[in-house]
């Protein structure tokens, strides 16, 4: 195998990791959208309740709200994924603030 074809193969390698390590992480954050936007829909319901005087449902939604906003934090911690994405500058920026505004969520 001449040199730059064995230079090709690892370019290769390298960029198909990276698309792959892209593609899991993209679609962990997909899953942390889903529950931002769940969470957001049940607050909004939360203040209908209020509005109405049923603090059961309020209460409730508040919970479920809650347990969505706990799984997206964990969602954005411990995962390999991300943590590789992070040396990235404007990665590392974007994911910091998002790991930010939904820790303080909670």
């Amino acid at each position: 195998m001449s040199i730059p074809l064995r230079r090709l193969l690892w370019v290769g390698g390298i960029g198909a990791l990276l698309v792959v390590v892209c593609a899991v992480a993209a679609f962990r954050l997909l899953g942390v959208r889903d529950d931002l936007t769940a969470a957001r829909e049940l607050l909004d319901r939360v203040d209908v309740a209020l509005e109405d005087g049923r603090l059961g449902d309020a209460r409730g939604g508040l919970a479920e709200a809650e347990q969505l906003l706990i799984s997206a934090n964990a969602n954005l911690y411990g995962q390999p994924e991300l943590d590789l994405l992070a040396w990235i500058p404007m990665v590392d920026q974007n994911l910091s603030a998002l790991r930010s505004t939904v820790g303080s969520s909670l």
